[in-house]
């Protein structure tokens, strides 16, 4: 089997991809579904999408392979199939899905406590978090549609031996606090419920930084879990919002792209 490595002016040229994306993104939930992603993933088989990055001084491999979060059943098959032969060929997987708590499940006494967590993350993003086939939920970015379904560990045959490589929504927003200073709730915050409309001025959006919470945070863990684990293989299962990022951390350790020639 031969390789070929990239060139450091074709990362260049990848890199102003990704500002690109940035530019076209603004305004957008930066770690979901778009109309740029949905074109980057769209007509590709799953193994056609992900990408091997090697580090032959310590002998160990990565495989990103960029997830959409809504789909057809069949393509959650294609991609557990997959995950499958990569952990015959021993490969860890890492996979994403931020930590959610149903109330009903907690004390009566922490749940107050955990509904301002969900309010925190609402200010701060725009949206309340559920799963994309909630239809009551009008602060989602998106929604499955026709035949679709939203992603989940099960449609993606995640096992108890892989590694969840994602915050839960309360360590999320304590990090968040220790970086950026006090979420602060408004009236407002508190007297729109969490599955009614709520909409920000453009000056309260720029109050918070989003992509810092849902990008850099997240993205920065699985580097910590990484290093970490310091696992020699190892597939990395995130939404392809998140792609070129976890690229970029990975190369930074040492990593460097391999393309299959036909």
């Amino acid at each position: 089997m031969k390789y070929v490595f990239f060139p450091d002016h074709k990362i260049k040229i990848m890199k102003n991809i990704v500002f690109f994306i940035l530019f076209l993104s603004s305004g957008l939930f930066m770690s979901c579904r778009s109309v740029i992603y949905a074109v980057f993933l769209r007509g590709r088989a799953v193994e056609g999408k992900a990408t091997l990055m090697v580090n032959h001084t310590e002998e160990r491999e990565v495989i990103l392979i960029p997830m959409m979060h809504t789909g057809r059943p069949a393509y959650y098959q294609k991609v557990k199939n997959y995950l499958d032969t990569l952990r015959h060929r021993g490969y860890v997987v890492y996979y994403e899905g931020l930590g959610t708590v149903d109330p009903k499940m907690l004390p009566d006494s922490l749940r107050p406590k955990y509904d301002t967590i969900q309010r925190k993350f609402r200010r701060v993003t725009g949206m309340h978090l559920t799963g994309y086939d909630r239809k009551d939920n009008p602060s989602l970015p998106f929604k499955t549609k026709g035949k679709q379904v939203t992603e989940t560990p099960e449609l993606k045959g995640i096992t108890k031996e892989d590694i969840h490589a994602d915050l839960f929504i309360a360590e999320l927003i304590k990090r968040y606090e220790a970086a950026k200073g006090k979420i602060v709730l408004t009236e407002y915050d508190f007297q729109t419920g969490l599955l009614e409309k709520y909409k920000l001025s453009r000056q309260e959006k720029e109050q918070y930084n989003s992509f810092f919470m849902l990008q850099e945070l997240r993205n920065e863990y699985v580097s910590e879990l990484y290093r970490t684990y310091r696992h020699p293989k190892v597939a990395i299962v995130y939404g392809a919002g998140h792609f070129w990022f976890l690229y970029a951390k990975i190369r930074d350790m040492g990593f460097e792209e391999v393309k299959k020639k036909k």
